[in-house]
């Protein structure tokens, strides 16, 4: 049994909330000669109060970088910031005690662990999984996969703010899908990080091989809809650029959603819209090589 609660029931100074990251920097101390001289100088909080919340609030790794201020700053941790993840860190990693959560938590950011962490951070812009569902599908211990997320990748302290998940997932935003090279099949990480916030588990798995058999049926048809959505809307967004008339646009990109649509029905397994945008890009539609 895993002794990690669910987030819908986790305490709520367990969450790395805005509020609770700005209550957080309140407690920093500003830069000082004292200070100048000790690694802490190097550290993105170690700047005044305005670019420290600038970044703080945009860092998905606040919490690690909180940890390490004050280790580097060879400082205690005020007791009042009892976050489950944050004070167990700093404790562990200053008494140079670090116990087996912790230890698995820091192996995580190993270099030889990067598809491990990567898959791990998918997963987490799964809506449909809560982090015991998350930690049995990676053959993690819950509380590690938990202090991961808090320190290395927050994400679900701050599922209410859309333009947070947004700015992580399309860091270009969906108009890069516009460019030549808007599609990098090398780029792994943001490609399964779509996956997962567009379509949740089902498609991310398939993606990563875990998962052989075929799609549910309601995941097909979320997935036949989202793709025709798309199309329509991408439709139109390049007729306006390539200065092209809806009508002739619009006819090329229901040629490939009938075949789409189509070969979803049969197969029941989602049509991979990003290997389709080559095809159909831009320097296509408006008869450029």
């Amino acid at each position: 049994m895993s002794n990690c609660p669910s987030e819908a029931h986790a305490p709520a100074f367990d969450l790395i909330t805005q509020e609770v990251i700005r209550r957080y920097l309140a407690h920093l101390p500003p830069p000082c000669p004292a200070l100048n001289t000790l690694p802490v100088a190097k550290s993105p909080l170690y700047c005044d109060k305005l670019a420290q919340a600038a970044f703080a609030l945009n860092a998905p790794g606040f919490g690690w970088h909180y940890v390490k201020f004050w280790l580097d700053a060879r400082l205690e941790l005020p007791s009042r910031i009892n976050q489950r993840s944050i004070m167990p860190m700093y404790l562990h990693v200053s008494r140079n005690m670090l116990k087996d959560r912790t230890a698995q938590t820091l192996e995580l950011r190993d270099p030889n662990n990067a598809f491990v962490s990567t898959v791990l951070e998918a997963y987490v812009l799964c809506r449909d999984l809560q982090i015991p569902h998350i930690a049995e599908r990676v053959s993690i211990p819950a509380d590690v996969v938990q202090m991961y997320y808090d320190l290395f990748f927050n994400v679900r302290g701050r599922f209410d703010e859309p333009l947070y998940a947004a700015r992580i997932v399309y860091p270009a935003t969906k108009l890069a899908d516009f460019q030549e090279d808007g599609f990098d099949p090398k780029n792994i990480r943001q490609n399964l990080f779509r996956l997962a916030h567009e379509y949740g588990s089902e498609a991310l798995e398939y993606e990563l091989g875990t998962r052989l058999r075929t799609f549910s049926p309601a995941l097909t048809e979320k997935m036949a809809n989202g793709l025709e959505g798309r199309i329509m809307v991408n439709a139109r967004t390049v007729a306006g650029w390539a200065g092209l008339t809806v009508r002739r646009c619009l006819g090329r990109f229901a040629l490939a959603l009938v075949c789409c649509k189509q070969g979803a029905k049969v197969a029941r397994r989602p049509v991979r819209w990003a290997t389709m945008w080559p095809v159909w890009g831009p320097s296509e539609l408006t008869g450029r090589r």
